[in-house]
């Protein structure tokens, strides 16, 4: 076994920068002037060798330290692949800042803020809000302490609670803890909203919940300030799409354009009628929302198909273009998106690419595709017992 050469951390370099609302980190490891590893490679080639020694291409071995083995091991758990590099939310901070102290470090001025924010974080000791109406419990507070550490810090969380452990009481002691910082939004089930408001205004009089229903909702946004908290139902923020078909509806109606409609209300008598009738010829323009477009559907007549409005998921929008691509659809159909800049809606255009390289690489990571044999399959004694297809 010919050796290239033994290394540690101290001959790694690595480069953690912003990468939207992620960091992302490539590096090197330099064993001499004359061989070099990519972070990837060396990561893929750690996962292959179970012991110190690695196979390079050339078929000689590198040695690695065990430390050393273990850290790039870590590198691989706490973040994701993307062009080139891997990808990691701010959660991970904590782990990465570990690994960061070991290595050879480059960073941009967001990486190093986020690491300040954390130790701040850290730090903090806070009270609970004098304002609140109740006495939390011990695990209570514990849970108050850690959830406003994360906001100090600018991280999600994920309270997961049993039911009945008081997640809201915890939640609503938060609010009133940055309430001086801007106001609140609580996303909640339609069936829970009167519950929210019913217990901010019982422990957290202080707060002034606000239901966002029906009204103006420009309004109502526009008058928020601190103390404020606006409960949302996530039936809503989906609603816009069926509250832009009704515009276009108006837009059709006055222009004289004859059109079909339907939406996830419309009955399914009403949705087989639309549909065929479309297909017949009746109608210039289809108005589908998204997701009640998106299943069952087949619209072989349409040869465009328009975006009004992006959705978070493009494999949403994706399975509802392919239902004008069925079989029977004679001619080319041509997408549109439409996006208006400046807006949240070029954010969510983002997050597709994001989406779909992180759907990509998983099915990359997860399955691989081999040829099937359907000799089994067609002999006069059918598959054998232990053929695996």
């Amino acid at each position: 076994m010919q050796i290239a050469g033994q290394a540690s951390q101290s001959n790694f370099r690595i480069k953690i920068k912003r990468d939207d609302d992620w960091f992302a980190a490539s590096g090197v490891l330099k064993v001499d002037k004359i061989l070099s590893l990519d972070m990837l490679q060396l990561i893929d080639l750690v996962a292959a060798s179970p012991k110190r020694f690695i196979k390079l291409d050339d078929g000689r071995f590198l040695a690695l330290t065990d430390r050393f083995r273990r850290q790039i091991k870590a590198l691989s758990v706490y973040s994701d692949r993307a062009k080139g590099s891997l990808r990691f939310p701010p959660i991970r901070a904590a782990a990465m800042q570990e690994l960061d102290e070991n290595f050879s470090v480059t960073s941009d001025k967001h990486w190093q803020a986020c690491v300040q924010r954390m130790k701040s974080a850290n730090e903090i000791s806070p009270a609970v809000p004098k304002t609140l109406n109740t006495d939390l419990r011990d695990y209570q507070s514990e849970g108050f302490t850690w959830l406003t550490r994360l906001s100090q810090w600018g991280a999600g969380a994920c309270l997961a609670d049993d039911m009945g452990l008081g997640k809201t009481i915890q939640a609503i002691a938060l609010s009133l803890h940055r309430a001086s910082g801007g106001p609140a939004l609580v996303i909640a089930p339609t069936s829970v909203g009167f519950n929210w408001q019913s217990e901010i205004q019982k422990f957290a009089p202080a707060l002034k919940p606000h239901l966002f229903g029906p009204g103006d909702r420009a309004e109502t946004l526009n008058q928020l300030g601190p103390r404020d908290v606006v409960i949302c139902s996530y039936g809503l923020l989906n609603s816009q799409f069926v509250d832009h078909l009704t515009i276009l509806r108006d837009q059709l109606d006055r222009q004289g354009v004859a059109y079909q409609y339907l939406d996830g209300s419309t009955s399914a008598a009403k949705r087989k009628t639309s549909v065929e009738a479309f297909q017949a010829g009746e109608g210039d323009v289809f108005l589908i929302s998204l997701k009640a477009g998106g299943v069952g559907l087949n619209r072989t007549s349409a040869d465009y198909v328009i975006h009004m409005d992006p959705w978070w998921n493009p494999a949403v929008e994706d399975q509802a273009s392919d239902r004008a691509h069925r079989l029977g659809q004679t001619r080319p159909v041509t997408i549109y998106r439409f996006i208006t800049q400046g807006t949240i809606e070029e954010r969510i255009l983002k997050l597709h690419s994001s989406k779909r390289d992180l759907a990509d690489r998983k099915v990359r990571d997860d399955y691989s595709t081999t040829p099937v044999s359907i000799k089994p399959l067609t002999s006069k004694g059918g598959p054998s017992s232990n053929s695996t297809h």
